[in-house]
């Protein structure tokens, strides 16, 4: 009787490993997998050492506050896309009267074609109203028409176009800004800046580079007319300024 048993014990185990080593039809498999060929990326390579990534330029030595200006990442990162960088490390390769002409194209082509130049304006605080964006300093020139409230705002950069905004004023900032009568401006950006770089000393003022300080230009409703303002690149206050069509130095044209 115990053989007996132990007999059909063996044919029961044999049966269920039979079972167990039978593959189920592919109508029964609960899903199915198709190798899919890929094709493997290369490793990004690592920049040049001391390089400064893109969208910020190599800044010369001292420049700067900071050692790595925002928002760009710190060396040794994978800056996208990483173009070379060229130019000025300001973005003002050309002066702001040279500078001036291809703004006004874009003015009369794509906004008004009776605009009229309102305003250079201090670029660190343009691009704090803009949102910090990832943009040299440039040149900033504000134009408008007398008849609306509407502004254009377009920004140079080593002579090229980087950027143009429209927007709309609700309430005008006092004084009042009046179209800039540009036969009377006889000083360009870089006359108020060797004129500033002499004066350093004596208003105890440390200058590396006076490129690296903002301008202003503005012929205020309350003035005798236009005027170049030199700002300071980390406080943004105002400093020095000079009569555009004398080059004599006058007070804050804004008190």
């Amino acid at each position: 009787m115990y053989v007996r048993y132990c007999i059909g014990m063996l044919l029961l185990c044999a049966l269920l490993l039979t079972a167990c080593n039978q593959q189920p039809n592919e109508a029964e498999r609960p899903f199915q997998v198709t190798p899919v060929p890929v094709t493997a990326l290369p490793f990004l390579e690592t920049p040049t050492p001391g390089a400064y990534p893109y969208p910020y330029p190599a800044p010369a030595p001292n420049t700067y506050p900071y050692p790595y200006p925002y928002p760009a990442p710190a060396p040794n990162a994978y800056p996208y896309p990483a173009p070379e960088v060229t130019g000025d490390p300001f973005g003002r390769a050309e002066t702001a009267l040279a500078s001036l002409t291809i703004a006004q194209q874009i003015a009369v082509e794509r906004f008004a074609p009776n605009a009229q130049l309102y305003a250079i304006l201090p670029s660190r605080t343009m691009l704090i109203n803009l949102g910090s964006p990832p943009a040299r300093l440039g040149w900033f020139y504000l134009f408008k028409t007398s008849d609306s409230s509407r502004e254009l705002i377009v920004q140079i950069v080593d002579g090229r176009v980087s950027g143009t905004t429209e927007i709309e004023v609700i309430e005008p900032e006092l004084p009042l800004q009046q179209a800039i009568p540009l036969d009377r401006v006889t000083l360009d950006s870089d006359e108020v800046f060797t004129r500033f770089a002499a004066r350093g000393p004596e208003l105890n003022i440390s200058i590396d580079d006076p490129r690296s300080f903002d301008l202003e230009l503005v012929n205020l409703e309350s003035g005798t007319g236009p005027v170049w303002s030199v700002y300071d690149p980390n406080t943004r206050l105002w400093l020095f300024a000079l009569d555009a069509a004398t080059g004599a130095e006058v007070p804050n044209p804004r008190r």
